[in-house]
């Protein structure tokens, strides 16, 4: 893949080392809730950056001139606590308006870890969001990573753990970004 061609340049530089596998973890959920408010509660930062202490989630304009901080391509993002520290550039926001469903890309630079550099290093973390019919809506999510080969199955059950509640967070902050839309359109 020509990250750059993809990405528009966006891409941070990054290569696999030799004694590390792709490792891949992939969920989906359906949720009873319209696709326009699950992707608004997808794209609030307040949604990442409210996390559980001494976690935290950084946003900031990628360009130096004080621009977008939120969920737009060249900002930069750092997902960073005890044993943690994902840092990475945003390098797709698409918002789905051609009705295809909606979908975004978050690539990780060189240095990001999780427990300890030698051993697992994430790549990318993407969501699609498209509608599942009947007001109804389905949401991917898939976390690459670089790992020794050792350590694979510890990690994927961690991130199984970590995912579980994801849906549980969802439903709520959607069913909040539909009361918030249903008020502005009053207005």
């Amino acid at each position: 893949m020509d990250a750059d061609a993809e990405t528009g340049g966006l891409a941070p530089r990054n290569a696999r080392p030799a004694n590390m596998v792709d490792h891949v973890v992939s969920r989906e959920w359906v949720v009873d809730e319209a696709r326009e408010d699950v992707w608004a509660w997808l794209s609030d930062p307040r949604t990442f950056t409210k996390q559980i202490w001494p976690y935290r989630v950084e946003f900031i304009d990628g360009s130096g001139e004080g621009g977008a901080s939120g969920f737009a391509p060249g900002v930069l993002n750092a997902h960073h606590g005890p044993l943690l520290m994902a840092a990475g550039v945003l390098t797709v926001v698409d918002d789905g308006d051609d009705g295809k469903g909606a979908h975004r890309e978050l690539l990780y630079g060189y240095g990001s870890r999780v427990i300890a550099f030698r051993w697992i290093r994430p790549v990318s973390l993407r969501f699609w969001v498209e509608d599942a019919g009947e007001g109804r809506t389905r949401v991917r999510l898939e976390l690459a990573s670089w790992c020794r080969p050792w350590i694979g199955g510890a990690y994927r059950a961690v991130q199984g753990f970590f995912w579980l509640s994801f849906p549980t967070w969802m439903r709520p902050g959607a069913r909040g970004k539909r009361r918030e839309r249903l008020r502005s359109d009053e207005s």
